[in-house]
C-alpha cells in the first residue's frame, strides 16, 4: 500500500511518489521511536520526531532529479552537522551498495 498505492487514489505520478516516501519515513520514524521504547530509552519526543520527519523528507526530495521537483531556488541548501560521539564509544559506519550483479557491504569501526 505504501510502496504502489492505489492509482485511483492520485491525480498524478508525482503525488503517488511523495505519498510513498513520506509513507516510508513516518514507518521508520515509527520503528525508531518504537524501538527506543523497548530498549529502555527516553520516551519519545513527539517535536523531535516531527523535525526529523520533516529533514528527512526534504533530503530525499533534494535528492531527486530537477525535473521531478519544483525546487524554490537553485541556492537551496539543508543543514548538515555531525556531532562526535561521547567518550568511549564505539562508532560503527555501515554502508551498502547494490547493483545489477553485484552486491557489497562493509563495516568501520
Amino acid at each position: 500500500m505504501i510502496v504502489s498505492p492505489p492509482q485511483y487514489l492520485f491525480d498524478n505520478a508525482d503525488i503517488s511518489r511523495r505519498f510513498s516516501l513520506w509513507g516510508a519515513i513516518i514507518l521508520e520514524c515509527i520503528w525508531t521511536s518504537r524501538n527506543e521504547v523497548v530498549h529502555g530509552k527516553v520516551m519519545p519526543n513527539p517535536t523531535q520526531c516531527l523535525l526529523s520527519y520533516s529533514k528527512r523528507v526534504e533530503e530525499f526530495e533534494w535528492c531527486l532529479p530537477s525535473e521531478q521537483l519544483d525546487r524554490k531556488s537553485e541556492n537551496y541548501c539543508f543543514p548538515i552537522s555531525w556531532t562526535p560521539p561521547k567518550s568511549g564509544t564505539i562508532k560503527i559506519n555501515v554502508d551498502a551498495s547494490v547493483s545489477e550483479h553485484v552486491a557489497a557491504v562493509s563495516v568501520v569501526c
